[in-house]
């Protein structure tokens, strides 16, 4: 919002000042408004896919909940995983970051685990390779709640 106010606060400026045509500002508006729109937007469509533990993970910023979706969208087959225990899909990503998936495709919760945290729970069987139907259905719930 204050981004947006700011730049709007220059196209007045501007008009006032005659330094621009009026169709020139039009157009800078409208960017501004679409820009804002789609700010307003991600924030939303992220709380429809969050559980409410996740949502005010996310909110705390001290977890990396935000990275949960790109983290799913490059991982490679050997970073899917499931939690027998929670019965949730479990997304490896960079630097140590594992986002947990409900069944339902909402996001559970992300931690950050160091590489023997990992590789332990991979080790006791508590996380297991996804099934391809698992991983399937997360991906097309999470499809389906985007559309």
């Amino acid at each position: 919002m204050r981004s947006a106010q700011t730049a709007v606060d220059g196209i007045e400026q501007a008009f006032h000042r005659r330094l621009a045509p009026v169709p020139v500002l039009e157009q800078r508006l409208d960017g501004i408004l679409a820009g804002l729109a789609r700010r307003l937007e991600k924030g939303f469509r992220g709380r429809e896919r969050r559980t409410r533990h996740a949502e005010r993970r996310h909110a705390e910023g001290d977890r990396p909940t935000r990275m949960a979706l790109a983290d799913l969208a490059r991982a490679a087959r050997e970073d899917l995983l499931f939690d027998t225990r929670s019965e949730a899909v479990v997304v490896v990503g960079d630097r140590g970051r594992a986002h947990l998936f409900s069944l339902e495709g909402k996001l559970v919760t992300s931690v950050r685990y160091n590489p023997a945290s990992i590789e332990k729970r991979r080790q006791s069987g508590l996380w297991r390779p996804a099934a391809e139907e698992e991983v399937r259905s997360l991906k097309t719930r999470l499809t389906d709640r985007e559309a």
